[in-house]
């Protein structure tokens, strides 16, 4: 999983990883490393997904996005730096 570093980012954003992420009882959380963003928010039961994320070195930015299916789609804007990611996860089978 990675943020992906959308086209109308400036030139210096670049993507980053995301480990695993797990949503239980309306809130989805990954794994915190050093290396990877972490995230934390709150999903509805309409789907809808809104809490922040810590990109590697960096600092909280907002994370909005929906759950449509097995697809989440959600994204983060770092105004100063011109810098937005867009995250999409799917929902794997239960291990």
């Amino acid at each position: 999983m990675q943020f992906q570093r959308r086209e109308l980012s400036a030139d210096s954003c670049a993507g980053f990883p995301v480990t695993k992420a797990v949503i239980t009882s309306g809130t989805l959380r990954s794994r915190k490393a050093p290396d990877q963003a972490f995230i934390l928010a709150l999903v509805t039961e309409e789907g809808y997904v809104t809490g922040t994320m810590i990109r590697p070195g960096g600092r909280r930015y907002p994370l909005d996005g929906r759950i449509d299916g097995d697809t989440m789609v959600a994204g983060s804007i770092e105004e100063d730096a011109g810098c937005d990611w867009v995250l999409q996860l799917t929902r794997q089978p239960n291990e």
